[in-house]
């Protein structure tokens, strides 16, 4: 499994392109978050670190530890945050073991573990490659006022017990510049999923191309892949003359095959060419060959009842008289 550590100081924003990159579905492990389960309450943890620095450093509400009173208490010594780290870095090293386990047995080839102290630490040899998260200092000092609440003075202390930016960017593999905004970010994340973030095999050679300046029908390839040669990878624009065979050509015959083989049959000349056999037109169909169709047999006389001189005798006959029930006079009346 490919092991990308991620860092930068304080302000950088490598929590915001640690939830980026969980979008994107690439899986992210945080050394805080693990760093806030090993000393949850009730761990064995917790129970050291109130052993070294005290009851007070325990919120009485929720029984968790005060992370601003004891951040207060490690940042300005540097000895007690020597002690702090010696009791929570060796739990959250065997709490990540167990979460790298469990990604391999899903399936997952690349993690990135945030690790905010990794210069600090020196665990630069302890993963695949380093991506640091920088950004100007007067943007790093806005943004943890803005989001902590803290001074400027306070923000500058904490930045000066980390290393300095010079050294993480020296250090680094792969460098996200933060200093604009939100989708800034996010393309800069994009570009480092598509150009860096994915899994190296130990036995994958790597192919450079260098694509030169060309003319518009031809350009030159140089591979560094000793597996290739120019001859197999040659591109060329113009037109391709076909060699045929000569059909009376005798074949090549084989090469000895070695004595542990069945020795081949020589192969047999090629034979020559079938002639083709002329394709005869098709048959012409003469006009007096064509058969006349019979005679029509003429229309039958109209119906007497549909002629039009039926129409006329009908409309010269007299009216007839109405009948008596039609009649609107009564019977008897004059």
């Amino acid at each position: 499994m490919e092991i990308y550590g991620l860092t930068g100081g304080i302000g950088s924003g490598k929590s915001t392109v640690a939830g980026i990159l969980e979008e994107y579905g690439i899986p992210v492990v945080s050394a805080d978050e693990l760093s806030r389960v090993v000393i949850a309450p009730g761990t064995e943890g917790l129970q050291e670190v109130v052993k070294a620095f005290g009851e007070e450093i325990i919120n009485p509400k929720t029984r968790e530890l005060d992370r601003k009173r004891m951040a207060s208490l490690v940042f300005t010594d540097p000895k007690k945050r020597a002690q702090l780290e010696e009791i929570i870095h060796p739990r959250v090293r065997e709490r990540f073991e167990d979460v790298m386990r469990a990604l391999a047995s899903g399936g997952h080839t690349i993690v990135v573990y945030e690790i905010p102290l990794l210069f600090e630490k020196q665990l630069q040899n302890t993963v695949s490659a380093v991506i640091v998260v920088s950004a100007r200092e007067k943007v790093r000092i806005d943004r943890v006022r803005v989001r902590s609440g803290l001074s400027a003075d306070d923000v500058r202390r904490r930045m000066a017990a980390q290393v300095d930016e010079q050294t993480r960017r020296k250090g680094a593999d792969y460098i996200i510049e933060n200093n604009g905004d939100q989708a800034d970010l996010r393309h800069e994340v994009e570009e480092l999923i598509v150009r860096f973030l994915k899994p190296r095999s130990s036995n994958e050679e790597t192919i450079e191309v260098e694509v030169e300046d060309a003319d518009d029908d031809e350009f030159e390839v140089d591979i560094t892949d000793p597996g290739l040669t120019l001859d197999d990878l040659a591109i060329e624009t113009e037109e391709i003359e076909l060699q045929v065979e000569e059909p009376d050509a005798p074949a090549k015959a084989p090469a000895a095959a070695p004595p542990t083989r069945t020795p081949q049959p020589p192969a047999q000349q090629a034979r020559p060419p079938r002639p083709r056999t002329p394709i005869k037109p098709a048959a012409v169909i003469k006009p007096s060959a064509v058969i006349p169709p019979p005679p029509r047999k003429p229309a039958p006389p109209p119906h007497p009842l549909n002629s039009p001189r039926r129409a006329a005798v009908v409309e010269s006959e007299p009216p007839r008289p109405p009948h008596p029930l039609n009649n609107p006079h009564k019977p008897g009346e004059g």
